[in-house]
């Protein structure tokens, strides 16, 4: 018979050596956490092992050991690297809306009041996004303002038309069960297609749902989320955690953006409205200045006038003229103080029906000054149009005041950067009827890269001083404004002949 095995190593213990030879006893793992696998050597006959074999097995059960806890760090490295890179990938996707923000061309028959939001195209992206990344079918965004009762599908993506939504369905944001419950939940809620009432099934409805999964469109705490994202697949689909994660990390992205693009979007909208209101109360109140000097320097000459001669000679033509000016300075006291009372934050625009004549000859008088120190030569010319019935004027709708102001400050701005003796040109046309052209044309010079801001083909960056903050394209931009608010247009271009020419673009009144 063969020797029995040798004894033991010390570390091992009696107890060890009685466990190994014995089959029958059931092995005691003590640390349970620790062991990764079990490796199992078996013999098809009875037999003992020797310590060279056993301290063999132990040292190849520890080399599979390392080599299986390197394969599980390595599969886990690429799941993190995966998610780096989807988050990367996604945060690439988001920012392209902030990055293509310029303005878009505006047609000139049919002006746009204000630029389409990047949120469409955030929320587009970021839905395609997402489908890649989790590997869904169906991927929807459903969004919401402040205090809205109804809302519907923002964005959404569907790889085949089983997973199709109806984006016009009607969604009740205070009442629609899957969005409370998605509000609700602290992070990523998941569900089957068969727990969710009828009333969600109306607008969730596609054959091809089976399983769900949701999360809110959360940044913090404090802040009310106004909306989530939902992914959904076929019957049987289990979400891996990798998987739920991606999906709540990406949509935390995804709110932050959102956020980022609305706070911007207010921002940029009131910095334009404060600078566009300051324009306008200067030049009210230059033009103020301007009439009430005239005014008191009229009175001092009429004052003097009366006293120097003899009561008999007092005629009545002075006295006449004393009370128009006295008249004068009350109209523009009380024209400022309404500005002082209704103008305070924001601009309050008229819809009234402006002669065309009328509102070019005031702007001409206005600027008559500037015109004859630069002895610039001005003419004003009417093309060839729709004929308008008898005794109808050929009127624009806007605010009065506010296209004065218009007309002045681009005849102003021809004026000073025209050569000493040169020629302004305005010319006015009607475009069909709807809508009237009105162009100042001169020959002076300017950057061409003033027109390319001005025409929103390049984006400054708001913290360093350029081109784009100087004040002359501000009074500009800050006219362009002011007419599209009008429901009008305003735009400056360099023709072949290096001629500068500003066109306005504005509605007819309609009789």
């Amino acid at each position: 018979p063969k020797e029995g095995p040798p004894p033991c190593p010390p570390q091992g213990g009696e107890s060890q050596r009685r466990d190994a030879e014995n089959p029958n006893l059931k092995s005691q793992i003590q640390n349970p956490k620790s062991i990764e696998g079990l490796l199992v050597v078996g013999h098809s006959a009875t037999r003992t092992w020797s310590r060279s074999e056993r301290e063999l097995v132990r040292v190849v059960s520890q080399q599979l050991g390392l080599i299986l806890h390197q394969w599980q760090q390595a599969a886990a490295i690429d799941k993190y690297q995966l998610f780096c890179r989807s988050i990367e990938s996604g945060l690439a996707i988001l920012q392209q809306p902030s990055e293509e923000q310029s303005p878009q061309p505006m047609s000139t028959f049919s002006p746009q009041i204000f630029p389409e939001s990047p949120l469409q195209k955030l929320e587009r992206n970021f839905a395609q996004q997402v489908a890649q990344t989790v590997s869904c079918p169906l991927v929807a965004v459903i969004t919401w303002n402040h205090g809205q009762q109804e809302t519907s599908i923002a964005a959404t993506v569907a790889a085949n038309p089983v997973f199709a939504l109806n984006p016009d369905a009607v969604i009740p944001v205070e009442t629609d069960a899957l969005i409370q419950q998605t509000l609700a939940a602290g992070g990523v809620l998941q569900q089957s297609m068969s727990e969710l009432p009828l009333a969600t099934k109306r607008w969730l409805r596609s054959p091809g749902i089976g399983e769900i999964m949701a999360v809110a469109l959360r940044t913090s705490p404090e802040h009310v989320p106004m909306g989530i994202v939902v992914a959904a697949d076929a019957t049987g689909r289990r979400w891996s955690e990798l998987s739920v994660n991606l999906f709540g990390g990406m949509a935390f992205q995804l709110a932050w953006w959102r956020r980022y693009l609305a706070v911007q979007s207010r921002s940029e909208s009131l910095r334009s409205d404060l600078e566009l209101l300051n324009w306008y109360k200067q030049r009210r109140f230059e033009e103020f200045y301007r009439t009430l000097g005239a005014g008191v320097k009229e009175l001092g000459e009429l004052s003097q006038s009366i006293l120097q001669s003899p009561r008999e000679q007092k005629d009545a033509l002075k006295t006449l003229r004393y009370q128009q000016v006295l008249r004068q300075i009350s109209n523009s006291l009380g024209s400022t103080h309404l500005v002082l009372k209704q103008e305070q934050w924001h601009l309050q625009l008229g819809q009234d029906a402006v002669s065309v004549s009328a509102w070019l000859k005031r702007s001409i008088d206005r600027t008559a000054s500037l015109v004859k120190q630069l002895e610039i030569l001005l003419e004003v010319n009417r093309e060839a149009c729709v004929s308008l019935p008898a005794g109808q004027v050929l009127s624009v709708r806007g605010d009065s005041i506010k296209l004065d102001l218009v007309l002045c400050e681009l005849l102003a701005a021809a004026c000073r950067r025209s050569p000493v003796g040169g020629k302004i040109e305005i010319r006015y046309q009607v475009l069909d009827e709807d809508w009237l052209e009105l162009s100042v044309t001169d020959s002076g010079t300017i950057d061409r890269q003033l027109i390319v801001v001005f025409n929103g083909g390049l984006q400054s960056d708001i913290l360093v001083p350029s081109s784009g903050n100087k004040p002359t394209i501000q009074n500009l931009l800050n006219c362009q404004r002011a007419l599209h608010l009008m429901g009008g247009n305003l735009n400056l271009e360099i023709l072949a002949n290096n001629s500068i020419v500003a066109r306005l673009i504005l509605p007819l009144a309609k009789s």
